[in-house]
C-alpha cells in the first residue's frame, strides 16, 4: 500500500508541484480494516507533505508477536519504504 500512495504521491506532484497531505485527494482508498471485517492490517497515513518531500506511515492494527508494539513502516519521496518500529 505504501508504494501505491508513492507513486499517487509523484503523479500528484507532477501536476501541482507539491506533495499532498490528503490521501483522499491523490486518489488513494483505504481498504477496510480488519476490525471493520476487511482484510487490511495496516492503517495508512501522510505524517508530513509539501514541495519538497513527503511522508507516509503504515501501522498495523495488529500485534503480531503480542509484546505490545504494533509495526510501522514509512515511505518518502524517494520511494524507499523502511521499517521505522519492528514488532
Amino acid at each position: 500500500m505504501l508504494g501505491q500512495v508513492e507513486t499517487l504521491q509523484k503523479v500528484y506532484y507532477m501536476e501541482y508541484h507539491r506533495y499532498s497531505e490528503n490521501l483522499n485527494e491523490i486518489g488513494f482508498e483505504q481498504n477496510k480494516m480488519i476490525s471493520e471485517g476487511g482484510r487490511a492490517r495496516y492503517v495508512i497515513e501522510i505524517e508530513q507533505a509539501d514541495e519538497k518531500g513527503f511522508v507516509a506511515i503504515a501501522t498495523s492494527e495488529i500485534d503480531f508477536s503480542n509484546n505490545d508494539r504494533y509495526n510501522v513502516w514509512e515511505v518518502t519521496e524517494d520511494g524507499i519504504i523502511r521499517q521505522r518500529v519492528p514488532d
